[in-house]
């Protein structure tokens, strides 16, 4: 998982080349998802199950189910599925733990599904707090990005 933050409203460039670079390559099927400001951990599951073509079902329990059918079709054809979230200063407790939860989605003893989160900087105090930390513990790199990086990418 990489964290990436930003101060200066970068996010939305950021999120289109890396869609658009993850989509000729081959090795993971990138799903843009913004968090929204406010809603449920159900309505974000929703959201996310959309962002990869799922039809919505009922209940957060068939969702999660479903989502980890399409991580098993995906890795199926030598895929992974890459979450592209937009906004992660949205996340809440209960988001992040849907967050989480899709982070340890495995398929034949590999993990499926890879995170690229873009936020402001209070996404890092957020990731510092105790109820966070098993989260937290699943970020392989941070950066902090500037309106100059953002244009070299």
């Amino acid at each position: 998982m990489l964290l990436l933050e930003d101060e200066e409203g970068v996010r939305a460039s950021v999120i289109r080349d890396l869609h658009r670079r993850y989509q000729q390559n081959r090795d993971y099927t990138p799903s843009p998802v913004t968090v929204p400001e406010r809603g449920t951990d159900t309505a974000f599951v929703r959201h996310i199950a959309a962002s990869v073509g799922l039809t919505p079902q009922r209940s957060r329990y068939y969702l999660f189910q479903e989502f980890e059918a399409y991580c098993g079709r995906q890795y199926a054809a030598d895929q992974r599925v890459l979450l592209l979230i937009d906004d992660a200063h949205h996340l809440r407790l209960t988001t992040m733990r849907v967050l989480h939860s899709l982070s340890t989605v495995v398929v034949a003893n590999d993990l499926a599904v890879g995170m690229v989160m873009i936020g402001r900087g209070e996404v890092v105090k957020q990731m510092q707090k105790e109820s966070w930390r098993a989260f937290e513990s699943r970020i392989g790199l941070r950066m902090r990005l500037s309106s100059r990086e953002a244009k070299a990418a």
